[in-house]
């Protein structure tokens, strides 16, 4: 079981590579669990939804995630 994970940044800022530390939940590993299913369902279908209404940043990627969830898209 995961509960930590850390996010590199593979290009450098200032020289110095960055990295993210995540504690990683039991509800967190469920919901990633559940898009990846959903995602890979969509690619082998070749569903690709408009993301054209979702703003291009956090809040965007969260309620993209949250309408393929819930199945809206």
């Amino acid at each position: 079981q995961v509960n930590r994970g850390i996010l590199e940044f593979v290009e450098p800022k200032n020289g110095e590579l960055i990295e993210l530390p995540l504690n990683i939940t039991g509800e967190d590993a469920i919901r990633i669990s559940e898009i990846v299913k959903i995602v890979y369902k969509k690619i082998r279908e070749l569903d690709f939804p408009d993301t054209s209404e979702y703003s291009k940043n956090l809040k965007g990627i969260i309620a993209f995630e949250d309408d393929m969830l819930d199945g809206k898209i």
